[in-house]
């Protein structure tokens, strides 16, 4: 065994020009076949200590970043409003205690463009129409005086004498004023939202400001005569112009990866004067309630 340890090393040196020591020196990390450490098994205590393995990686990916897509919103719903008049005119004071709400209807198209991780900027434009009927009723009593005859009959010689006094009778004075009226606003929005929610479900608040304009506003009096008053675009009672602001909330689901079900919420404030009638005001509260779909205009 001497001898063939002797040649092995001999014919190493004379290949490389190297000794043992030089050979197995430079490896620090690798694979080292059993071939080899059977054929010279007294390498074993040089290499082993160099030997550095790392894990092998299958199958793993690098993360991708999480990606949020533009969007667009259909959205279609009721609109309930209130309001309650100011100022001194006495019709406003009437109109307070005998006001309903504005009922009616809103529909429009709403898009979300990601700002940061979890916020969006909303645009969004829309039709609304409102009806109102104020239905004002007055009564009041009168105090009035009358003239009374009063008639006294003498059969004997057949003469009549009469006298007039004056009573004090209760009267009732009634009077009835109902308005109807309409009013028909292109609004547009712009908004800050931010994302809540895991899975299929987010919660969504949202607020921002609004900007709207009357394109009809309509309506008539009618008298407890039966005389009508209206009113249009010659006499004219709305602003056309109308600014706010809003807040609200989103929920939605999705139903896809692309398209989610939406409900919607949003109280509206109206800043400036919607009235133009003389020593009038009125700034409406809009309590929206709509559902509709948001789709995604990529599934990447």
């Amino acid at each position: 065994s001497n001898d063939n340890s002797t040649t092995a090393t001999q014919n190493s040196n004379e290949n490389n020009g190297q000794s043992p020591a030089q050979v197995v020196a430079p490896l620090e990390t690798g694979i080292v076949t059993l071939s080899l450490l059977e054929i010279q098994p007294f390498l074993i205590p040089v290499i082993a200590p160099q030997l550095q393995f790392q894990p092998l990686e299958i199958g793993e990916k690098e993360p991708k970043p999480e990606r949020r897509d533009w969007s667009l919103a259909a959205m279609g719903g009721t609109v309930v409003s209130f309001s309650k008049y100011s100022g001194s005119s006495p019709s406003g004071v009437l109109r307070n205690d005998h006001s309903s709400p504005w009922f009616g209807y809103q529909y429009g198209l709403s898009g979300n463009a990601p700002i940061g991780k979890k916020s969006n900027l909303v645009l969004g434009i829309g039709r609304q129409v409102a009806f109102q009927n104020i239905d004002i009723s007055t009564e009041r009593m009168l105090l009035d005086t009358v003239p009374v005859v009063h008639t006294n009959y003498f059969v004997v010689g057949g003469r009549t004498n009469s006298t007039t006094k004056d009573t004090v009778v209760n009267a009732t004075e009634r009077n009835r004023l109902v308005h109807y009226n309409e009013m028909r606003t292109l609004q547009g929005q712009l908004a800050w939202s931010r994302n809540f929610g895991k899975g299929k479900w987010s919660f969504v608040p949202q607020t921002g400001l609004t900007i709207g304009y009357v394109t009809k506003a309509e309506g008539f009096t009618v008298a407890a005569d039966g005389a009508i008053m209206a009113f249009g675009k010659s006499n004219p009672i709305f602003r056309k112009l109308q600014f706010g602001g809003f807040v609200g909330m989103n929920v939605e689901r999705n139903l896809t990866t692309r398209l989610s079900a939406v409900l919607n919420y949003q109280l509206h404030k109206q800043w400036n004067n919607a009235s133009t009638e003389q020593n009038l005001a009125f700034r409406p509260v809009h309590n929206n309630l709509s559902i509709g779909l948001r789709i995604r205009l990529s599934n990447q």
